[in-house]
């Protein structure tokens, strides 16, 4: 609601000049869809009205190293380094929310959501995960569970879509590092009955477009 221009004709010129600074939104206006098409656009964070000290400071903590970590794959390209991994990405048959969630439809219906490699490099020495119980709906766009690093700082992680679950992975819960060796597929957080999966999947960003 800036004058002249919103933040999404803000981020939009930003990606077309191709400015990697990490955006973090921020507004008033907090509803599902503004946070969705936030992190869709091209945002690293949503942050509704009004928040915390603390939830701001994480937030610009994660942006930091995000940027860092942008910032070594320009080098590694530069020096045409192919053997640098800094993250994996997700698997081209899943969707993401933005950089920090993913989401990956199964055969039976069910869908399995998790973080991205990505995010969880941008929380450094994880230290617990908090996560919600079976049965418990989830929405999209708002947090659905809070990784906590060493500094006893809370990180929420955004659901990519909304609905029921039916299964939580306690592994995470007593493994932490199934989330850094594995976060695609044994280090998943939750299986769930979709609310609403065929319009959700739209607001998400199909892995596939992160290998082109």
């Amino acid at each position: 609601m800036m004058p002249e221009i919103d933040g999404f004709k803000f981020l939009d010129e930003l990606n077309k000049r191709k400015t990697l600074s990490p955006v973090i939104m921020t507004t008033g206006y907090s509803t599902v869809e503004n946070a969705v098409k936030s992190l869709y656009t091209g945002a690293i964070d949503f942050i509704p009205k009004p928040f915390t000290a603390d939830e701001l400071t994480n937030s610009v903590l994660r942006g930091m190293k995000y940027l860092e970590i942008q910032n070594s794959i320009k080098s590694s390209i530069k020096q045409k380094d192919d053997a640098t991994i800094i993250y994996v990405p997700c698997p081209s048959k899943y969707y993401r929310l933005g950089y920090s969630s993913w989401a990956s439809i199964e055969g039976t219906g069910s869908i399995l959501i998790g973080a991205t490699d990505l995010f969880i490099k941008t929380i450094e020495n994880i230290s617990a995960v908090e996560l919600v119980n079976v049965d418990e709906e989830v929405i999209q766009g708002n947090a659905c569970a809070y990784i906590k690093d060493k500094d006893e700082r809370l990180h929420p992680l955004l659901s990519p879509v909304s609905g029921r679950i039916l299964e939580v992975n306690e592994k995470i819960i007593k493994n932490k590092n199934l989330l850094e060796k594995d976060p695609y597929f044994r280090g998943w957080f939750y299986r769930l009955i979709p609310s609403d999966s065929e319009y959700e999947i739209k607001n998400l960003i199909n892995c596939s477009s992160d290998r082109m």
